[in-house]
């Protein structure tokens, strides 16, 4: 689909069709290294991620498709991509109660989580120019400021299946989050020459589920068009899940560094 997309933005970009000066799309690609911190906790225990399932040091796959325009009531859109799966193999410290399965103490168990999650997001810029001003001999450019605002539909896609060891003495336990989040978004942009700093945050917080992910980053261009990124990237959630005869909160989240390219047609 990216490939596609990509070889469509080509031939468009070569027509040179004089309204085509007014939309700025870009595409990024990049990792994400990051650790998983959150725990599962029912009625009858809780379970972190890090500490009793050992998730650290994981790695993950993240793109960008976005498109800026010059129209005036035309709104920006960019949609992200986030993808990771992980396997882990534990031993529990301590009994523990996991999507309807008893895992005590000293047994050892395979775990795996799939977490994907796609973000939509629409929205308005509002730029300030900057200006130049003299500092003692030297004449200075202030930079240019952008401010960002509207909503980013949010949808996560989370599961993690539980495996006692030996495998074949059980059948897989899992729990699975299906979340479709509508959240406020607020980005901020600061410009000069080659450079970029940004952030941007969308949080919401409600009975069935809460969401929570920002970025704060820095930019460079390397040559016209093509940036490298390196950024600060948090994606988390919290939501209940109730299946057959076990019903568990998951609070879930991935922290850590981010190093992308991105390049605008």
């Amino acid at each position: 689909m990216l490939k596609q997309l990509i070889i469509l933005i080509l031939i468009i970009k070569s027509l040179n069709a004089s309204w085509y000066d007014n939309l700025h799309p870009s595409i990024e690609a990049g990792m994400h290294l990051s650790d998983f911190q959150g725990d599962i906790v029912n009625i009858h225990s809780k379970t972190d991620f890090k500490d009793d399932l050992k998730y650290s040091n994981t790695s993950s796959s993240y793109f960008v498709i976005g498109l800026k325009t010059d129209y005036r009531y035309v709104p920006n859109f960019y949609v992200s991509y986030f993808s990771d799966t992980q396997t882990k193999d534990t031993t529990f410290n301590e009994q523990k109660y996991i999507a309807d399965a008893i895992f005590d103490t000293n047994s050892t168990a395979s775990t795996i989580i799939d977490y994907q999650v796609v973000n939509f997001v629409l929205y308005k810029d509002f730029k300030i120019k900057g200006k130049m001003s003299r500092f003692l001999r030297w004449r200075v450019y202030s930079g240019d400021i952008e401010f960002d605002v509207g909503a980013n539909m949010k949808m996560v896609r989370w599961k993690i299946q539980l495996t006692k060891e030996p495998n074949s003495q059980i059948y897989p336990y899992w729990i699975e989050v299906n979340e479709d989040i509508l959240l406020p978004y607020i980005g901020f942009k600061y410009f000069h020459y080659n450079s970029r700093i940004y952030g941007n945050i969308s949080a919401l917080s409600v009975n069935e589920a809460k969401s929570l992910n920002y970025e704060i980053g820095f930019e460079y261009r390397l040559v016209k068009g093509l940036y490298i990124s390196a950024s600060y990237l948090y994606e988390g959630f919290e939501a209940t899940e109730e299946l057959d005869n076990h019903k568990d909160t998951v609070s879930f989240r991935t922290v850590g560094n981010k190093f992308s390219f991105k390049y605008f047609f």
